[in-house]
């Protein structure tokens, strides 16, 4: 993959595909890099929707300890598509420190967008035991476990 990322300089596929692998390898810092560089390449020849790429590089960003910059690549990632739900509940958690507020209207947003995500709902359910709206939290809650009886306790 290495290779064909600086095989072909004007796709930003390899560099995109490496950042995801980093992610899940726990190596945030090098994610961060790859993601950057597939974004270096915006425009050219992504064959990726092209809000997964901000979204997974405000991923990486986010566990770098780069809120407001993680924060920065989500609503980029939402002004291209509105209606990108990962997006949306990704946005709360980036948002939480700072606005309780904020966060649960972003995942109000994630959950009417993926109704059928029950951790969109559990989210939810435990920001809204946060901001005191013990109705919603149960309500929340109760449609999680709908979804996904096993779901682990918030």
């Amino acid at each position: 993959l290495l290779r064909c990322a600086w095989a072909d300089p004007l796709s930003s596929l390899p560099f995109y595909r490496i950042g995801q692998i980093e992610i899940l390898r726990g190596r945030f810092e090098t994610a961060e890099e790859y993601l950057a560089a597939a974004l270096e390449k915006f425009g050219a020849s992504l064959m990726v929707r092209d809000e997964e790429v901000f979204h997974d590089l405000a991923i990486a960003m986010f566990q770098n300890g780069k809120h407001e910059a993680a924060e920065t690549r989500l609503r980029v990632a939402l002004q291209i598509n509105p209606d990108f739900a990962k997006g949306w509940n990704n946005l709360a958690c980036a948002m939480i420190s700072r606005s309780l507020q904020d966060a649960t209207r972003a995942l109000r947003k994630a959950v009417s967008l993926a109704p059928e995500n029950p951790q969109y709902w559990a989210n939810l359910a435990l920001l809204s035991q946060h901001t005191g709206d013990p109705s919603t939290a149960s309500g929340a809650w109760r449609r999680a476990q709908e979804l996904w009886p096993g779901i682990p306790e918030p």
